[in-house]
């Protein structure tokens, strides 16, 4: 018979399973653990938000009080601090990093009072929580005075750059006060001044081949219509339109293979007022005719081809396989093709020839097929030999599309390096 001292110890086990179970399965449970991993990892804000959690559920749960009695000063201390910090040091933009403080501070100060929990008050008290929401306009309207000065600044000089900077501190004012004093106004002159006007030169193709089109154009028209396309870019560039550069080569009798020549490029560029050209030439082309290669083998296999009735020792009649050979003539078939263009541009400064940037770049388009055919027992094949000739013949693409994909491929590559120039 079990004793009255062991029940109560082991009803006071269940009692205690039941509890952790509690503490680790249910909500306010779960909310609860990860309030106690923030407050030992440090993380305050993260363990006010997580007891905040727990309490909405349970309202008297004192292990969770204990923890906020605890994190939430702590929490509050440590942006408080931060802003002093701020304020003290002043680096350049501070008032950005006071806001984002601030708005924190915010957050967790709506955070307690919208719990309405019965030491809502006493936390707030501890944590000496002060009008965030007076102190965010105050630190708004800095940040954006702060951006607004330094747009003024910088749009004092004359270069190209600083004017595309000011543009952009303009901007930023903007983002904390919706057209701060006249931050708007400012910023599109300056963003005006700091466009970059650029010339895409048609690429001149001296692979030495010419029956697969206008390839010089096509690189050249997906290099503009990339960047035409890229938002971010366009801000502060001003592509000129390809009518006004086919008009200056045809004035100035250019012909196709003198559009790479730096000289002749910055011709182009000082009628067409532009501040940089891009311009480049195809130097390399090829495409392979098909490649076709047969290999032909053979396969032999033992396989149950039929089976017998016997009796065995003990009178028994009963049914056994015989096995017997397979075999297959299988014709694996291999296609290949391929084409593959190199080219070289340049970004040239049309004010000072400088080449901002300049590489050689190559695209290709490989095309490769298996499949196989066979005579006789199918049996005989392996598992890999047999999906072989589940596959039907493929087209294989034609040299001009073969070198379409190349040219495909090496405009990607093309246009990736050149908008990393314009980033």
């Amino acid at each position: 018979m079990i004793s009255t001292k062991y029940k109560t110890a082991l009803l006071l086990a269940i009692y205690c399973v039941l509890s952790i179970s509690c503490a680790y399965f249910s909500a306010h449970g779960r909310a609860y653990k990860k309030a106690q991993s923030a407050q030992k990892r440090g993380n305050y804000e993260q363990a006010v938000y997580a007891s905040v959690d727990a309490l909405r559920i349970k309202p008297d749960y004192e292990e969770v009080e204990k923890i906020m009695d605890e994190v939430f000063p702590k929490a509050i201390r440590k942006h408080h601090k931060k802003i002093e910090r701020h304020k003290t040091h002043q680096k350049e933009f501070y008032w950005d990093k006071i806001l984002n403080e601030l708005k924190i501070l915010k957050d967790l100060k709506l955070s307690v009072e919208d719990l309405d929990h019965k030491k809502s008050q006493i936390w707030l008290s501890k944590g000496n929580v002060r009008d965030y929401i007076s102190e965010i306009n105050i630190a708004t309207n800095n940040a954006a005075e702060d951006h607004y000065k330094a747009g003024l600044s910088l749009k004092s000089k004359t270069d190209r750059d600083s004017q595309k900077d000011a543009a952009q501190q303009f901007q930023v004012a903007q983002s904390f006060i919706n057209n701060y004093k006249d931050s708007q106004e400012l910023y599109l002159i300056c963003k005006n001044a700091g466009t970059t006007r650029i010339a895409i030169l048609p690429f001149s193709n001296k692979s030495g081949k010419s029956k697969y089109g206008s390839i010089g154009e096509n690189v050249s028209s997906s290099i503009r219509s990339a960047l035409l396309n890229d938002h971010a870019i366009m801000e502060f560039v001003n592509i000129i339109d390809r009518q006004q550069i086919d008009q200056i080569i045809e004035e100035q009798k250019l012909s196709q293979s003198g559009l790479v020549d730096s000289k002749t490029s910055l011709e182009i560029g000082k009628l067409l007022g532009v501040h940089q050209i891009i311009s480049g030439e195809i130097t390399f082309l090829t495409a392979s005719n098909p490649e076709h290669i047969k290999n032909t083998q053979r396969y032999t296999k033992e396989v149950v081809i039929d089976t017998e009735t016997y009796t065995d020792d003990d009178g028994k009649q009963k049914n056994r396989n015989i096995y017997g050979e397979v075999k297959a003539t299988v014709t694996t078939h291999t296609v290949s093709a391929s084409a593959k263009i190199r080219a070289s541009y340049q970004v040239l400064n049309a004010e000072t020839a400088q080449v901002l940037n300049s590489e050689m770049v190559s695209g290709s388009r490989q095309f490769d097929f298996r499949w196989a055919t066979y005579n006789g027992d199918q049996r005989a094949l392996s598992h890999d030999v047999k999906k072989l000739t589940r596959k039907s013949k493929k087209a294989t693409p034609s040299k001009e599309q073969l070198v379409l994909d190349a040219i495909t491929n090496l405009n990607e590559k093309i246009i990736r390096k050149i908008k990393k120039v314009y980033k």
